[in-house]
């Protein structure tokens, strides 16, 4: 007789309306029949109409769905509330924005009529949704089968999430185990190992599925906000990991490894966390409490434990009192801690992390002359450890910073990720270069090879399981093994052929793949013949009306400049006549595009995007080595945020990055980008040259995108699909509201204004989304901006770059910002050089009511931009009236010749 006949199955609810109606039928709607289901929905005060909707199922299924109504007190609360309704023999938790598959529960009650005596708790894999996709990351490979695991040996198999777990009750009724109310967040993980801890063992289900609904962070994420609550910083810590570690010395007199993994899976993400909320004082005191936990777990659990190399280490520095490099031993390149050896620098000996390894990021050969840049992927663990390259018989000692890499500060950072370097050397024919780590052990040094990596903007071709390989005039650079780099001049008939022949089997591991093949050897071609005068330009793929288009038609204009520009625009861009009667028009990703794309001695685009930047994608490994030697960044519009994180040149690696004011430029130079001096062009946007000031009675309005509403991307046409839920954002409903005010309406027939609503092209298939109306219009796409700009009157943005063309031309913008804190959170942008209060030009709105009023006054005033305004954007700009292009132009010839030192 099955030990189980029902389930009880609870979702706590707040202001969950939009996803609530799935998370509830997925449920009810479980292939073991109502008869085995009891589901508990508890609605923690919401606002919204989610207790309607509770209220409803409630009279649709008396038998089945029993609802409490209680004042809001947070999720762990909201959970124990539904425990006391629960009759079920197991009981199951769901998130109100998740939903289970339909053979969930019917494969719960198939397990535990096998497994009741083994386990008080069954888990299912989860799969996530949303803005990511795909099986949740500590799923790992639990759930191959269904099956118990002991976690007295299995004990990196930890269970945190509680969503998809099935608890048996009598763990609740008999034992008065609850959810700490305290908990806002590792309310799930700390009840599961309180509950495994019994037993040292739990079940996994692999037939069933959770799915899980993923956020943008700050979207409605409540770990994404959790760092600005002070309770997490201790009470968080004292109720969720000091809780278990105490109970666990209570339950076995010892903490075991199983519950020492889970709270290292807890403080892994703290070690990145944000803490700039955080004074000095608090500092330290938070790092205090850290490193309490820490010396509860053994030196052995965090060199052991599944994260990377870089998060071990910093974890037992910080438990060491920062202070691990003074306590390790050394052998034979390997150092250890307390006995357990915890990092090798000799690659042949592997310490559980990947292999110490020089990572060449820019590789330029100019002559014999060698210019290099990169980083020594190291922990920079001991004072006694030096690199030096050895090229022929000379050796060139490394000069080593701390490596730039945006987003990767760790809690305790005295142990730094990574060392940077950069070097000038000499490289001859036929010698072989390698770096070296040499290691001072007491009269002796100790010598270890790197492994070398070459990366995606150093200009070699290959992948991370084959060979580095350029080809380069009438020279190849081939890596020879692991740690090895050979530069060989090719002499005799057909002695370029063998050695693309040669590499090209070692990359496709002996099979031919005849199209990549031909295409590659055709390319060599190209490129040994190339002019020399090629810039290829692009705005993008379907459009153009951005700094390239500017650019282009300045070049086609002046002959004498001695450039051949070619402009990558689809035949079906409305752009398309008019640029093909002035110059080269090429359609992007045809054989005439790729022709041009390796004669190009230069590529400029107007977009970062990926699919715009590197257009060879999946087969770059076959041609990394024959792309355009010059790529420049012409922007889309001025930085204000800091996007680093998207921009750096580690991501993107421009060679040149075009920038408009001096704030701006610094902002780059000084922030986590690594770009140098010569590569950030102070010249002025190419579009503003083409600014024509002509307002007519006309506001627009110009949003920009929100990453959380971006749908599917279309490569083809590099434009995304609509969302269903795009009309149930926060996002739509306030420009809507704009849309529709009536006071504005009333204002803009009152002064004979019109408003033209231009949504960003992120969002384009969403246009018709919008209603119009007698004096409102929605812009169709693709979008005329310089037109919308020069016509316009008033500009109304949120965040968008934008606001500097109208600013260029000294006309008013008002600003409409009431999601911030979300913006930020969710987007590559974070707050960066710019304050649009301090240095905005127009009012800053948080209402729709506050924009309206300030768009009466504008109208009723003439449109006139205000002194103070007028005075921000004279300070901001290098550069004003023209000649953008002009000076890019000269920057990159003096560039060329290497003048900008001068």
């Amino acid at each position: 007789m099955n030990p189980v006949d029902v389930i009880s199955v609870i979702i706590p609810v707040y202001n969950r309306e939009d996803f609530l109606g799935a998370a509830v039928d997925s449920v009810l709607a479980q292939d073991c029949g109502l008869d085995h289901v009891q589901l508990v929905l508890v609605n923690d005060g919401s606002t919204d109409g989610s207790a309607a909707l509770l209220d409803a199922y409630a009279q649709q299924y008396p038998e089945q769905v029993v609802v409490m109504h209680k004042a809001n007190g947070g999720v762990s609360s909201a959970f124990n509330a539904g425990l006391e309704l629960a009759t079920g023999e197991v009981v199951g938790f769901l998130g109100s924005d998740d939903y289970l598959s339909d053979n969930t529960l019917s494969s719960v009650l198939k397990f535990y009529a096998r497994h009741w005596d083994q386990v008080d708790i069954a888990a299912i894999p989860i799969e996530m949704i949303g803005a990511r996709s795909g099986p949740h990351w500590n799923n790992r490979r639990r759930f191959a089968k269904t099956r118990v695991i002991d976690v007295s040996v299995d004990w990196s198999s930890i269970q945190m999430a509680g969503g998809g777990t099935f608890i048996k009750r009598s763990i609740f009724a008999d034992e008065g185990l609850r959810f700490d109310p305290v908990l806002f967040m590792a309310e799930d993980a700390t009840l599961n190992t309180q509950v495994i801890m019994r037993r040292m063992a739990y079940g996994v289900i692999s037939e069933a599925t959770y799915f899980n609904r993923r956020y943008e962070a700050g979207g409605a994420s409540l770990v994404a906000s959790s760092h600005f609550r002070p309770e997490y910083y201790n009470e968080l810590l004292e109720h969720a990991e000091q809780r278990i570690l105490n109970d666990a010395i209570e339950m076995h007199g010892q903490v075991p490894m199983y519950v020492q993994a889970v709270v290292l899976y807890n403080l892994m993400f703290r070690f990145r966390g944000d803490v700039s909320m955080l004074n000095a004082e608090q500092l330290d005191a938070y790092k205090s409490r850290m490193r309490r936990l820490l010396e509860q777990v053994s030196v052995k659990t965090i060199a052991l434990h599944p994260t990377t190399v870089e998060q071990r280490i910093n974890m037992l520095n910080l438990r060491s009192g920062n202070a691990l490099t003074s306590k390790l031993s050394y052998y034979d390149g390997v150092y250890s801690y307390d006995g357990v050896r915890i990092y090798s620098l000799n690659y042949r000996k592997r310490v559980g992390h990947r292999a110490a390894s020089a990572e060449v990021q820019a590789f330029a050969v100019q002559g014999e002359s060698l210019e290099m840049r990169g980083t020594i992927r190291s922990i920079d663990i001991s004072s006694d450890v030096s690199y030096e390259v050895l090229i022929g018989d000379r050796s060139y000692p490394l000069e080593l910073g701390a490596a730039i890499q945006p987003g990767t500060e760790f809690l305790s950072n005295e142990v730094r990720r990574g060392l940077s370097f950069s070097l000038k050397a000499e490289f001859r024919r036929n010698e072989k270069m390698r770096f070296v780590a040499n290691v001072a052990n007491g009269v002796d040094v100790d010598s270890f090879r790197l492994p070398l990596i070459f990366g995606k903007h150093a200009g070699f071709a290959g992948d991370k399981n084959s060979l580095a390989f350029r080809h380069s005039g009438s020279d190849v650079f081939r890596q020879e093994n692991a740690t090895l780099l050979r530069r060989r001049k090719l002499s005799g008939k057909g002695a370029d052929l063998k050695a693309e022949i040669g590499f090209l089997r070692r990359l496709d591991g002996g099979t031919k793949n005849a199209r990549v093949w031909a295409r590659r050897l055709s390319a060599v071609r190209l490129r040994a013949s190339s002019p020399g005068n090629i810039w290829l330009l692009a705005d993008h793929k379907s459009e153009a009306g951005d700094n390239a288009e500017a650019l282009f038609r300045h070049i086609c204009a002046h002959p004498e400049l001695g450039i051949h520009a070619v402009m990558s625009l689809s035949k079906s861009a409305p752009q398309y006549a008019a640029l093909s009667a002035l110059g080269e028009v090429v359609e992007p990703g045809s054989t005439k595009y790729f022709r041009r794309y390796f004669q190009a001695s230069t590529v400029l685009n107007s977009s970062a995007d990926d699919f715009m930047v590197q257009p060879l994608a999946g087969d770059l490994k076959y041609f990394a080595d024959l792309v355009p030697p010059v790529s420049v960044f012409l922007q889309h519009g001025v930085i204000l945020h800091d996007l680093s994180g998207w921009l750096n040149w580690a991501k993107k690696g421009f060679d040149v990055f075009v920038t408009s004011a001096e704030a701006e430029r610094t902002s780059i130079l000084n922030g986590s980008y690594a770009y140098g001096e010569d590569s950030l062009a102070l010249v002025g946007l190419s579009r503003f040259d083409r600014l024509n000031d002509r307002p007519e009675r006309q506001i627009v309005v110009a949003p920009t995108w929100r990453k959380a509403l971006v749908g599917d991307l279309d490569p083809q046409v590099g434009r995304n699909g609509a969302r269903d839920d795009f009309e149930e954002s926060a996002y739509f409903r306030m420009w809507q509201s704009v849309l529709a005010d009536q006071r504005l309406l009333r204002g803009l027939k009152e002064f004979n204004y019109r408003l033209t609503f231009a949504l960003h092209p992120s969002h384009s298939a969403e246009t018709d989304k919008f209603k119009g109306g007698e004096a409102v219009t929605i812009a169709p796409h693709p979008l005329d901006y310089r037109e919308l700009l020069e016509t316009s009157a008033v500009l109304v943005t949120d965040y968008s770059s934008v606001a500097f063309d109208f600013a260029y031309m000294r006309k008013p913008v008002a600003y409409l910002q009431n999601d911030r804190d979300d913006f930020y959170a969710s987007h590559a942008h974070q707050l960066g050089y710019f304050s649009f209060e301090r240095d905005g030009f127009g009012p800053v709105a948080e209402t729709t009511s506050e924009l309206v009023d300030h768009l009466l006054k504008l109208m009723a005033d003439g449109a006139d931009m205000a002194p103070t305004y007028r005075e921000r954007a004279d300070g901001f700009f290098t550069y004003s009236g023209g000649g953008n292009s002009a000076r890019l132009i000269d920057f990159l010839k003096r560039r060329e010749a290497g003048e900008l030192s001068s």
